[in-house]
């Protein structure tokens, strides 16, 4: 049995593999999400973020927050503030709630900044699979002609 899960933005597109629950994220940078921080995310991430914002920093954790999402199959009915993803297991809050992901259930995430050449911006890719570190991952980059050979 495999799961799989797509994402895509702009110019790029993304696909993850895995024996178990998974998800994926890839953004280009946000401009100033310092709004959306303050108003959703939890508190450590507010504290963490805030002290010396960036939208780098923003986009990065953004990522990391969807990809959760995505792996745990509730999507964006979960309160964003309901768990914490700056280190690499995802922390649960007290607000969670319980019906929606098990408490026997851990994920873990792993961020990647991509970029093709000086002249793009930075791209950011987070994964997140359940119950297992993610210790190695093989990213390949696919240009448009690939795609259009293999699409013909």
């Amino acid at each position: 049995e495999f799961y799989y899960n797509l994402t895509h933005c702009t110019d790029y597109a993304a696909l993850v593999i895995d024996t178990c629950d998974v998800g994926i994220d890839v953004e280009g940078i946000h401009k100033d999400g310092r709004k959306l921080a303050e108003r959703f995310f939890a508190e450590e991430e507010k504290k963490a973020l805030l002290e010396d914002f960036s939208d780098e920093a923003f986009t990065r954790l953004w990522t990391r927050k969807e990809s959760y999402l995505k792996a745990t199959g509730v999507g964006m009915r979960m309160p964003l503030d309901a768990f914490c993803v700056l280190e690499e297991k995802v922390l649960r809050k007290e607000t969670m709630p319980l019906e929606m992901v098990s408490e026997k259930d851990n994920y873990y995430i792993k961020s990647f900044c991509l970029k093709e050449n000086a002249e793009l911006q930075n791209i950011w890719l987070s994964v997140c699979r359940k119950n297992r570190k993610i210790t190695n991952i093989d990213i390949e980059f696919i240009t448009r002609s690939d795609l259009k050979t293999v699409f013909k």
